[in-house]
């Protein structure tokens, strides 16, 4: 009896959390479209960060890790590829656009 109120306890908390949404952050007035801008598609990414092992510049002969670029492959809902994300950071449709 034990176990199974366990088990059912379990399951109520998994879905409580699960349908509870986290807060929206906020999108800073620089990065929100114009007016005159609308969405286009949704695309998921996958892919890398890529980081590289760098001399500190207020510290020598120590080093730190340091962000060097993003490498990512774009797919549209539908799963088919559409395009790349790199260093820039650049977003890059196949069609060159």
């Amino acid at each position: 009896m034990h176990r199974l109120m366990t088990l059912l306890f379990s399951a109520a908390m998994i879905s409580a959390c699960t349908t509870v949404a986290p807060p929206s952050p906020a999108v800073p007035d620089q990065l929100n479209p114009a007016s005159n801008e609308t969405l286009d598609t949704i695309v998921s990414a996958k892919g890398v960060q890529i980081y590289e092992c760098r001399t500190r510049r207020d510290q020598t002969g120590t080093y730190e890790w340091a962000f060097f670029a993003p490498e990512a492959a774009l797919y549209n809902p539908s799963g088919r590829l559409v395009g790349k994300h790199y260093a820039g950071p650049r977003w890059e449709a196949n069609d060159g656009s």
